[in-house]
């Protein structure tokens, strides 16, 4: 239960106050105002004191008259009291000037909320969506739960604005369930209200089939409306344009050559998220491949200049560029350990232990070598995991191990954990791919790239290794 001392005693004490008297003429309002900006004294004193009465009353134009007086006169503590009366009662504009008057003040959150409450309670979208916003400020589960359940209620009212907050917290399930497609529907009405980052998120979501059915077609449009916002929003929307052109991800709607025009246009202003993408994109193919190794030299250049300057994203762009060629050529892996004895510092771990179990792999003869390298593997989790364990499809023995070792960890018994292929191994991966439903990944053999992303995906370390 919140404590907000001065909005509550304010109201309160108005509150106490309207008593109105049976039968009483009320004076006329526009002629007290008048009155309150008398030459003469006695004028305004009357004026003012005959206002209070109204005010006291719950007469919310009175209190508004009143109220702006007293600001002026420099009288915060007064302008606030007169509207507590009015602000009690339910009146939307009083309640609204008290926030303000509150906010002027320095009042603290605890104090703004509970005004806004009472705003949220007498109707008011707008508060709503501001009292909603305070509690999740103020932080905390019950807070976050109630913040939600405003939201939520606030939808389904004219004027809700707040598409895109309540599209966070159904994306993420903060303050109730996750809801993916309640996420859709409040990011394409945030994004149809003119909210370019919105736009960006529903392009990415009609990409992907996040809370929908995948529609490349409305993604791309998506995704040019998001490149006419703000600048931020802009260049973002083209470092996801260009990626899922050159990744083609639009299917037959992919054009890889607007992906690298696009890509050059951040790459010469210098966006180096966009250098990131020169440098470690797939390579193309036709007429648009001699364009894109002219585009990744220049990028190259650029990250190696930005490298020696400290810039972690570029390191790491070089970094993952020489390390998928080093997969395959002596010389690449030459050049990776370059880049991580000069750059290392700015390198993540992941990243780092990658370079040394791919370095290490040809070397390690044994099952306890294996061990050793498939316990460093396993420090990695999630996509980190995953990518380090398709470094080492070309290592047969240590890749089969690893694999074997996450098989037996969820349950599904490859006999002896010692890289080789046997039956067992063989039925537990059988048994695995039935399990989770995916059996098409099992038809491409033990150390094929659809099955070793699978394994990652479900059964790295920090994935739930229960059976669905």
């Amino acid at each position: 239960m919140h404590r907000f001392p001065l909005v509550l005693s304010l109201c309160l004490l108005a509150v106490g106050l309207a008593l109105p008297v049976a039968g009483q003429d009320r004076p006329d309002i526009a002629a007290l105002q008048k009155g309150l900006f008398s030459e003469e004294p006695a004028t305004r004193e009357a004026a003012e004191s005959q206002l209070r009465e109204l005010a006291d009353a719950g007469n919310a134009e009175a209190a508004g008259i009143l109220s702006r007086d007293y600001y002026k006169r420099g009288d915060q503590k007064a302008a606030m009291g007169i509207l507590g009366a009015a602000a009690a009662a339910g009146d939307i504009p009083s309640i609204q000037r008290l926030t303000w008057l509150l906010r002027q003040a320095g009042a603290d959150e605890a104090e703004i909320v509970a005004a806004l409450r009472m705003g949220w309670e007498a109707g008011d979208v707008v508060s709503g969506i501001s009292y909603a916003r305070g509690l999740l400020r103020v932080g905390g589960p019950d807070n976050t739960r109630d913040a939600r359940e405003v939201f939520e209620a606030a939808s389904v009212m004219p004027g809700f604005t707040a598409w895109s907050d309540l599209a966070k917290m159904r994306k993420t399930g903060a303050g109730g369930a996750v809801d993916p497609e309640g996420a859709f529907v409040a990011t394409r009405k945030s994004a149809e209200a003119g909210n370019f980052w919105s736009a960006l998120h529903l392009a990415r979501m009609l990409l992907n089939g996040e809370g929908t059915a995948p529609d490349p077609a409305a993604a791309l449009g998506y995704f040019k409306t998001a490149m006419e916002g703000e600048a931020e929003a802009a260049a973002t929307a083209r470092r996801d344009l260009a990626a899922a052109h050159l990744y083609r991800k639009f299917g037959p709607l992919s054009d890889p050559d607007a992906g690298l025009d696009l890509a050059a246009e951040g790459v010469a202003e210098g966006d180096l998220r966009m250098v990131r993408i020169a440098v470690t994109m797939p390579d193309q193919a036709g007429a648009a491949r001699r364009k894109a190794e002219r585009l990744r030299k220049t990028a190259l250049e650029i990250a190696r200049e930005a490298a020696a300057g400290g810039d972690e994203t570029a390191a790491r762009s070089l970094f993952d560029y020489w390390h998928r060629l080093a997969i395959r050529s002596p010389d690449a892996a030459r050049r990776e350990a370059e880049i991580v004895e000069a750059y290392g510092g700015l390198l993540d771990r992941p990243r780092l232990v990658r370079h040394e179990l791919l370095k290490a792999a040809p070397q390690l003869w044994g099952q306890a070598a294996r061990a050793e390298a498939v316990a460093t593997l396993e420090t990695l989790e999630g996509k980190d995991y995953t990518a380090a364990l398709l470094d080492l499809r070309q290592y047969r023995a240590l890749y089969i191990q690893a694999l074997q070792s996450r098989l037996a960890e969820a349950g599904f018994d490859p006999g002896t954990v010692d890289g080789l292929f046997g039956p067992r191994t063989r039925r537990a991966i059988e048994v695995f791919c039935k399990a989770y439903d995916v059996e098409p990944e099992c038809r491409h053999g033990p150390l094929s790239w659809q099955l070793g992303k699978v394994v990652g995906n479900l059964l790295g370390p920090g994935a739930d290794p229960a059976k669905p």
